[in-house]
């Protein structure tokens, strides 16, 4: 891990002496800026929902407001606190603002990780898998809810001694990246997350009862449960993913192996098989994937309302 945070730091240096890196880096934080604002004017009722019970964390757990951190929601209706304290930590300044610049924000930062994890498995996408990508139902169920699957997935970016954490933090995204930490790097990151774990129990109590004290009936509606119904039968399809990025040592599968190793999952869930899907398909094969999760999801919607 001191190897990463080394090599990180010298390309920071280098960064700086490079004027078309700085040239870029400014050009990044006009649009990301733009983003924030374009975000923040969009009122969709009931939106940012998810987003809500994250800054609700978050301001109990500094005692802005009042009452547990994994309490229900302040706001009627909206949801609660199912993740680790860290979650809240490492986006604290973020969640502390006013709830829809706060969304804003996160929904922005949603599409630049999504766009660097695709890059990352697959350097030069092409403009309309990007498309493919933003647009997918996926990540519109993630930015109308603010949900933070893509912020999780992007922990694919810390040292491999951080992926117990980062599973941790959602493990429907990202329970695969657990069971892919090398058996060489199994003890320093038992105690990376030991470290975290220990720490935020001082910092905040049993959390981890807090979590087990959160109602959880929605896991047995099917219209959120994408697996009510099909659990356990969906695991073998998990184990032949996991089994793939362990013989590739590809992350990609490690990813999409997450959601069908668990029992509950969302819509939101699945970007993590789109973008790995993305990265083996060609344009014409995507967009006719595309096109028929779109058809799929409008035939779900009207025969809610027709029947």
């Amino acid at each position: 891990m001191s190897q990463a945070i080394g090599d990180l730091r010298d390309r920071i240096a280098a960064a700086r002496q490079d004027p078309l890196l700085l040239r870029n880096a400014a050009i990044i934080l006009l649009v990301a800026a733009a983003m924030v604002v374009g975000f923040a004017q969009i009122h969709i009722p009931g939106g940012g929902d998810d987003w809500q019970a994250f800054c609700d964390a978050a301001r109990r757990m500094v005692g802005l407001d009042p009452g547990p951190m994994y309490g229900p929601s302040l706001v009627p209706g909206h949801y609660y606190f199912f993740n680790p304290p860290w979650v809240a930590i490492v986006l604290l300044p973020i969640l502390l603002l006013p709830h829809q610049w706060s969304w804003a924000i996160g929904c922005t930062l949603t599409v630049f990780l999504a766009v660097l994890l695709l890059r990352r498995w697959l350097p030069k996408p092409g403009l309309l898998k990007v498309v493919l990508l933003l647009l997918s139902p996926p990540m519109i169920y993630i930015f109308l809810h603010g949900l933070m699957d893509v912020i999780v997935m992007a922990g694919v970016f810390l040292p491999v001694e951080c992926w117990w954490l980062v599973a941790l933090a959602k493990p429907q995204d990202a329970i695969g990246l657990a069971l892919g930490v090398p058996v060489s790097k199994w003890l320093r990151a038992a105690l990376v997350t030991g470290a975290v774990v220990l720490l935020t129990l001082l910092l905040v109590g049993n959390w981890v009862a807090g979590i087990h004290s959160q109602p959880n009936g929605f896991m047995a509606v099917v219209d959120y449960n994408f697996w009510q119904g099909l659990w356990p039968y969906n695991v073998p399809v998990g184990v032949a993913l996991l089994a793939m990025g362990f013989a590739r040592k590809d992350e990609r599968f490690l990813i999409s192996s997450s959601p069908f190793l668990s029992p509950y999952i969302t819509m939101s869930n699945l970007a993590g098989p789109w973008l790995a899907a993305l990265t083996a398909l060609t344009d014409w094969q995507a967009g006719l994937v595309f096109a028929a999760w779109w058809g799929v999801v409008i035939y779900r919607m009207l025969s809610g309302i027709l029947y």
